[in-house]
């Protein structure tokens, strides 16, 4: 007999990035520190890709609009991550010139 999945608690600060996250907007990035920055966290980066990590497959969250800060995707580009993140970014205009996000698109908080 299959068991059932645990529940998954969420912390505070999970919550926080999640609550900023959903505020990102459609054609718009932001990179893990600012998203931590918006969500009231200073110098979160780290915890920010760490929730984002956890975000379960069917999460309606925009995580695909999350960056490094060097606007670049975060991840290795021959995985399907990295090609669904783009696929995305093409679905909202977002351009990728030399690896990198325009700054115009670049949220700062």
């Amino acid at each position: 007999m299959r068991q059932p999945k645990p529940k998954v608690v969420l912390t505070e600060k999970a919550k926080a990035v999640h609550r900023a996250l959903a505020k990102v907007k459609k054609g718009t990035v932001i990179s893990y520190g600012n998203l931590g920055n918006l969500a009231g966290l200073s110098n979160a980066g780290r915890l920010v890709g760490n929730t984002m990590r956890r975000l379960p497959p069917n999460s309606r969250l925009p995580w695909h609009r999350v960056v490094n800060s060097k606007g670049q995707i975060a991840f290795p580009p021959d995985t399907k991550a990295y090609k669904a993140q783009l696929s995305r970014f093409k679905a909202e205009c977002v351009v990728l010139e030399n690896n990198r996000v325009d700054a115009s698109r670049m949220i700062s908080a």
